[in-house]
C-alpha cells in the first residue's frame, strides 16, 4: 500500500531484522518513516532538511543514522532521528561501518573518508586519483572495496586505513554498485550491463 503523504521513498533500510526505517520526501521535505516488523503501521517523522533532489540513509547502529544529499551535504543524528546536524563531508554517495569504530565515507572527485571514533570525527583518505566514487562495501571488519567511474576498483584489508587499486579484470565503465556476500564474495554491477564477481576477496 502507499505510505499516505510520502511523494517518493528514496531508501529503506531494516535493522536487527525487525525494525525498519525509510527515507521519504513530501512538498521538498525530508522525512523518516519507521516501522517495528511485522506490524503495518508507520509513524513518520520530520528531519527538518528541507531538499528538492534525491538522498539516501545509512544506519550505522539503532539510535545513529546519516542522510546524504548527491552532490550536496551530509546530516547526522544520534538520537534516532529526532534531531539532525550537518556535518563536514559534502559530495557522498555512499557509506559503511564495518566495526563500531570505524566508518568509511565515498564520493564526487576522489573523495575517501575515515572515521576511527565511531562516526564522531572524519578524516580523508588521500589516494592519487580523482575518480568519482559511488559504492563502498566490506566483507568483514578488515576487507573492503570500493567501485566508482572509469572501472575504478578499490580494496582495503586493514579496515580503510589503505586503498589499493585494481581495475585489471573491469571495464572502464562505471561502476555503480558494489555489495558483499559472506567472506569471500562480492558482486559488481554498472553501465552497460557489466556485472563482475569475485569469490576469493578481489585476488
Amino acid at each position: 500500500p502507499m505510505f499516505p503523504g510520502a511523494q517518493h521513498i528514496y531508501d529503506l533500510k531494516v535493522i536487527k531484522n525487525d525494525f525498519a526505517i525509510a527515507l521519504a520526501i513530501d512538498s521538498n521535505k525530508l522525512y523518516l518513516l519507521m516501522s517495528t516488523m511485522p506490524s503495518v503501521s508507520w509513524i513518520k517523522m520530520y528531519t527538518g532538511i528541507n531538499e528538492m533532489n534525491s538522498a539516501n540513509l545509512y544506519v550505522m547502529d539503532s539510535i545513529t543514522y546519516f542522510i546524504t544529499i548527491p552532490y550536496s551535504a551530509t546530516y547526522k543524528t544520534t538520537n534516532a532521528g529526532q534531531n539532525w546536524i550537518s556535518i563536514p563531508l559534502t559530495e557522498i554517495n555512499s557509506m559503511q561501518f564495518p566495526s563500531p569504530d570505524i566508518g568509511i565515507a565515498v564520493g564526487e572527485k576522489g573523495k575517501i573518508y575515515r572515521s576511527t571514533d565511531g562516526c564522531v570525527n572524519w578524516s580523508p583518505i588521500p589516494f592519487p586519483n580523482f575518480y568519482y566514487y559511488k559504492s563502498v562495501s566490506f566483507v568483514n571488519s578488515l576487507t573492503g572495496y570500493i567501485t566508482g567511474d572509469f572501472g575504478s576498483f578499490l580494496k582495503t584489508t586493514n579496515s580503510g586505513a589503505n586503498w589499493s587499486s585494481d581495475s585489471k579484470y573491469f571495464t572502464k565503465q562505471l561502476i555503480r554498485e558494489v555489495k558483499t556476500l559472506g567472506r569471500d564474495t562480492a558482486i559488481l554491477c554498472g553501465d552497460s550491463g557489466y556485472v563482475y564477481s569475485t569469490y576469493n576477496q578481489g585476488l
